[in-house]
């Protein structure tokens, strides 16, 4: 994986994070086409060009969840700028494996969460990673579809 832009994004009272501005990353993983992801709430949120993924600027996610809004501020799951594109990029794949018609599978949704957190430097990956990639990770995907 290679970032091809930095991450840019701003956070609110009701969203935890939202891209302001397009973040691409190559993710060297072989794919091939051309792909355009969208959904009924959000409109085409992502498209993937060969190994190329473009998250469009408005893009919101939940940074690394859970978290809550309290008393001003987001509560949760700690996530630094370390944590950011990884989380921006787990979240987007996981909507897009959700797809009927997708090149992702949930295990290349998460290999894609510690490639990001790896290249970040994040020094908490392993056990973000161990938290998507296990049972509770699975359970608590499904609780929050």
């Amino acid at each position: 994986m290679r970032f091809v832009s930095e991450i840019h994004y701003a956070s609110t009272a009701s969203e935890r994070a939202r891209l302001t501005a397009n973040f691409v990353v190559d993710l060297q993983k072989g794919y091939k086409g051309y792909h355009e992801f969208a959904s009924l709430e959000e409109g085409v949120f992502a498209s993937l060009d060969d190994d190329i993924l473009t998250l469009f600027k408005g893009f919101v996610w939940d940074l690394c969840s859970p978290s809550v809004y309290v008393r001003g501020r987001w509560v949760g799951t700690p996530t630094g700028s370390r944590e950011a594109a990884g989380s921006c990029i787990h979240d987007a794949a996981r909507r897009i494996y959700r797809l009927y018609c997708t090149p992702f599978d949930w295990k290349d949704t998460n290999d894609f969460f510690w490639d990001a957190l790896a290249l970040s430097g994040s020094h908490v990956k392993r056990t973000y990673y161990f938290a998507v990639s296990s049972f509770l990770g699975k359970a608590f995907s499904c609780f929050t579809e």
